[in-house]
Parts: structure tokens; sequence; C-alpha cells
């Protein structure tokens, strides 16, 4: 609904404001009278030619000067001659939270936007007034952009309490990642200190895309699939599931699994013979580790036990198995 006389009565709250901390001010209690008016059914009933404007505090107009501040701070928009870092100081002790959401969607903390923004000063700072560490900030550390995250303020925001395993998405209705997959997905080269920093603080190794329409590919099925020898070894070292099937991609079979994706590119590139060698070294370790252990028989049989974590906890639950291991399956010796 649109009157004439209620948009004459926001232009002339708005004529009262001097600079653009009022505006933001009047038009938060603009936004709340006329809004309430329209919810209990008396916006036509008001004389909005004789209303008065709503008052202005100058405590609240300099708080929200400093909420702006500190969102400037936070994204880099400070003029010359400004420390970001005191920027943000002043808003904080003026009574801005540190935590509430200061984008336009109204879901992005203080802390979140310096690390998107790469304003590592900035984040350290809230770290150390006590900003929540989400997962949420971890994520946009791991994302790739033009300035790489420190290996230090990502260390940090795990000691702090960031959860590894949880997924999330800079883009809106994005798929939901793991920092981990992030980390493998970094413009095709991937970052393999990254990963193994959060690998060392508990990221699960095979989830990669927590929902979404990759149907749970994961980690080592995309480091297969950019060609990543290192990041391969790493997560094979960590116990990945070579064999576990993950939804792929039109140039490999529609479910396939991370062995299957390097067979099928055995001769395409120098990179690729990298990998098979990779993996078939991998494997035969792999077949004397359980004969040594005796693990006989199909691995979805085996127990859970210190054998899983050795030799990766993962198992063939369709008929590619046959094709990309044999059988699957190691007899005992006859006597």
């Amino acid at each position: 609904m649109e009157l004439p006389e209620v948009r004459a009565f926001a232009e002339r709250g708005f004529a009262s404001c001097s600079c653009e901390g009022e505006r933001r001010v009047m038009q938060r209690k603009l936004h709340a009278i006329v809004s309430g008016a329209l919810m209990n059914g008396r916006v036509r009933e008001i004389d909005w030619g004789s209303e008065p404007t709503p008052p202005l505090d100058p405590q609240e107009v300099a708080w929200e000067i400093a909420r702006k501040g500190l969102g400037d701070a936070c994204r880099g928009f400070i003029f010359e001659n400004e420390d970001p870092v005191d920027v943000a100081r002043r808003a904080l002790d003026l009574g801005v939270p540190i935590d509430e959401a200061l984008d336009d969607r109204g879901s992005l903390s203080p802390l979140v936007l310096a690390v998107e923004c790469r304003e590592i000063a900035v984040a350290n700072f809230l770290l150390d007034r006590g900003a929540k560490a989400t997962s949420e900030a971890l994520i946009r550390a791991c994302v790739m952009t033009s300035v790489e995250c420190p290996l230090e303020l990502v260390e940090r925001l795990l000691k702090a309490g960031a959860d590894p395993g949880e997924g999330g998405s800079p883009y809106i209705a994005g798929d939901k990642l793991t920092p981990l997959y992030y980390a493998v997905d970094e413009l095709g080269r991937g970052n393999v200190p990254l990963a193994r920093l959060l690998l060392d603080h508990g990221a699960p190794v095979d989830v990669g895309n927590v929902d979404g329409d990759l149907g749970g590919q994961t980690p080592l099925y995309k480091a297969c699939q950019f060609g990543e020898v290192a990041m391969t070894r790493l997560l094979l070292a960590r116990g990945a599931g070579w064999d576990k099937v993950t939804y792929s991609d039109p140039k490999c079979a529609e479910w396939a699994t991370p062995l299957l994706a390097v067979r099928l590119n055995r001769m395409a590139s120098p990179v690729e013979i990298q990998l098979n060698d990779l993996f078939d070294d991998f494997l035969a370790h792999y077949w004397r580790l359980r004969q040594k252990l005796r693990l006989f028989g199909r691995r979805e049989n085996h127990a859970a036990g210190p054998q899983r974590v050795v030799l990766g906890d993962a198992f063939l639950p369709n008929k590619i198995g046959a094709f990309v291991v044999g059988d699957g399956i190691l007899v005992k010796k006859k006597k």
C-alpha cells in the first residue's frame, strides 16, 4: 500500500536528518511506525500531515555510525589515514554487538565479513575481543580468493571452536561443502598445507558435499578429478575411501569411485600417469597389509577396529568393485 500522505510523512522525517547515521536511524523508526499502523489497521485513520516525526537520540545516532564503521572496517572500506582496527575498537567500545550480523542479508557477523574480505588484522582483533569462531568464518577462510587466508588465522579459528566438519557456502543457495572440500577444490590445484591443517584438527576425510546436487562427492574424488597428486597422496595417507562410491561427472561413470576415475584416464596426461602410479603403489601396500593382518574375506564383513583405521573405512556396495580391484576378496592359503 502506498499513500501520498505516508510518503510525505517519511520525506518530512528524512528532511530533518543531517548525516547518514541520522538517516539510518530515522529509516528504522519510520519503518516501525508505518508497519505498526498497517498491522493494527490504523494507517488510514492517522493524520499523517500532523503526525510528529520521531525524535533522534544522539547516542543512538552515534551507535549507528559506529556500527556502520565496524562494517566498513571488516570490509576494508576505510578512508586514508584510518586504522581499521581502531575503527572496529571504537565501535565495540560504544556497545556495538560483536557477533551481530552486519550484511544486508542479516547473516554475516563482523568476524565472517573480516575473514571473507581478508582483513586479517581486524579478524584477529575481533577474536581477541571474544568474537565467536563459527564454521561460517572457517569456510570463508578456506574459499579461494585473490588473497589467500593465512594458515595462522585458520588454525586460530579451529582452536577457537570452528567446526571443520560442518558444511556451508559463501554463495546464496550454494551447495553446502566442507572446509576440506574447499581446500581441495581450490581452482584445480588444491591447498595441501590447508588440507593437512584441517585434517589435523579433525576434519572428516570423506565428507565433502554435505547436501545438494553433488550427491556426496568426496574430497579424494575431487582431488583425483583435478589431477592433484600431492593432495591425493595426503588424503590416502589419512585413510580416505579410495573405493568410496560417489557421484561423479559426465566424463566418468555416473556413479564412480576415486580409483575408477583415475583408471579411466590411465594415459590421458603425465599427471594422470602419476596418479595411476600412486594408486598402484598404494594398492600394492594395501593388499600386503591385509595379508599381514590376516584380514580375509570381504572388507564390509570386518568388525570395526584399528585395522579399519589403517586400511580406510570404505567398501564397494555395487558392481563397480569387480572392475576396480578384482573381486575384492582375499582367500586363505590351503594347508
